[in-house]
C-alpha cells in the first residue's frame, strides 16, 4: 500500500518539478522576445511559442479576440498559471502593444541581469527584502519598449509594452 502511495506521488511531483524547471531554463530575455514576435506577426511564432513550453490558448495558431480597439492574444502552457498575453490598442492618437508575461516561479538576480544584458536594457534592479522590480528601456527600437519586473517569492511577472504615437501627418487626414 504504501508503495503504491509513494509511487503515486512521485509520479504526479515529478513531472510538475521537471515542467517548472524547463520554464526556468528558458531565459527572460526569450519571453521579451516572443512578445516583440507577436507584436510584429512573426512567422515562426509558432516555433517560438512551442520553445518556450507555451501554445495558443484559442486553439489555433495567430487566433485572436478583438473587443471595440482592443485586439487580444493569449498563450499558454501546461503549466497552470503561465502565460503570455498579449494586446493592441489603437488610440485616435497612436498604438499601444502590452504583453505580460506570468511564470509561476521565482527568478534570482542573476537572471535579471542575463536579461538585461541579453536584450540591451537600460535601467534597474530594485532589491526589497524578498521582493525585486525593475524598470528598462531597450536601447534599440524605436519607438522605445519598456519593460518591468516584479519577482516574489513564487511568481514572476514581466510586462513589456511601447507606444507609437500616429505621425502628425495621419492624424491631420483622419480630421479632414
Amino acid at each position: 500500500m504504501i508503495r503504491i502511495f509513494i509511487a503515486a506521488v512521485v509520479g504526479v511531483m515529478v513531472p510538475a518539478l521537471a515542467s517548472a524547471q524547463e520554464a526556468k531554463t528558458a531565459r527572460l530575455a526569450d519571453y521579451v522576445s516572443f512578445c516583440l514576435a507577436i507584436w510584429e506577426d512573426a512567422r515562426d511564432l509558432p516555433s517560438k511559442a512551442s520553445a518556450l513550453g507555451l501554445t495558443d490558448a484559442a486553439g489555433s495558431t495567430g487566433a485572436s479576440m478583438t473587443v471595440g480597439k482592443t485586439t487580444l492574444k493569449v498563450y499558454k502552457s501546461m503549466q497552470p498559471n503561465q502565460n503570455v498575453g498579449a494586446s493592441f490598442t489603437n488610440f485616435k492618437d497612436g498604438k499601444d502593444w502590452s504583453c505580460d508575461i506570468n511564470l509561476p516561479m521565482t527568478v534570482e538576480r542573476g537572471d535579471l541581469d542575463t536579461m538585461e544584458q541579453a536584450a540591451d536594457l537600460d535601467g534597474q534592479i530594485m532589491t526589497f527584502g524578498p521582493v525585486m522590480m525593475a524598470r528598462w528601456k531597450m536601447r534599440q527600437p524605436r519607438p522605445p519598449v519598456l519593460i518591468k519586473a516584479f519577482v516574489n517569492k513564487t511568481t514572476t511577472v514581466l510586462m513589456v509594452q511601447k507606444y507609437e504615437p500616429t505621425p502628425i501627418g495621419a492624424n491631420a487626414k483622419a480630421s479632414r
